[in-house]
């Protein structure tokens, strides 16, 4: 991983800590955006990163499950 992939890796794990921490989960959608950078076509993984992020207990978990969801969809993107 790049230097720029690994500081936008931090941003996104500061703005899942934020919304792990309070009940109006700030700073996911940004997480969400960050985390689809690379790709054009967005809209319809982004609602399917929102639902991993709710069934995860933890920041770790989320970083881990939306990396498998998006290694998969650069395949078919």
């Amino acid at each position: 991983m790049d230097f720029t992939g690994l500081r936008i890796e931090e941003m996104i794990t500061r703005k899942l800590d934020a919304a792990f921490a309070s009940e109006e989960r700030p700073g996911l959608d940004d997480a969400i955006e960050l985390a689809v950078l690379e790709f054009e076509k967005v809209e319809e993984i982004k609602p399917l990163l929102e639902v991993v992020f709710d069934t995860c207990q933890d920041t770790d978990e989320v970083l881990i499950e939306w990396s498998k969801i998006l290694k998969d969809y650069a395949k078919v993107a």
